[in-house]
């Protein structure tokens, strides 16, 4: 610990010394805080995966017992690795007139079949 004997030592330590000794200190302080973040921070990590993993089955579940899937090409964008486990065979564009090109490409799954562009 910093004990009076220490810090009676650490006062008659040139200026220079002074730094390099609390530079040794910080460098120490954060070499301890980070080994204690790295463990957290990739248990964080894993969660967070297996958080997702979850939602995007749950999000499957859902599409898959519906008829109809209405989405925005944002939306489709969005939720595209759920609809590409659906096998959506039939996509309908309202308004394809508006919608860009590079939009238009991301409706197209590999499982389409028929694309309604209105």
């Amino acid at each position: 610990g910093f004990n009076a004997e220490n810090q009676a030592a650490y006062k008659r330590l040139a200026p220079q010394h002074r730094r390099a000794l609390v530079s040794q200190w910080r460098a120490r302080r954060q070499q301890r805080l980070l080994d204690g973040i790295a463990p957290k921070a990739e248990t964080a990590e894993s969660e967070a995966r297996q958080f997702a993993a979850g939602r995007l089955d749950t999000h499957v579940d859902v599409l898959r017992k519906a008829r109809i899937i209405a989405a925005t090409t944002t939306g489709l964008a969005k939720y595209m690795d759920a609809i590409r486990r659906v096998n959506v065979e039939c996509c309908l564009v309202e308004e394809a007139a508006e919608v860009s090109e590079a939009h238009m490409l991301a409706t197209i799954l590999p499982s389409v079949q028929r694309l309604i562009l209105i």
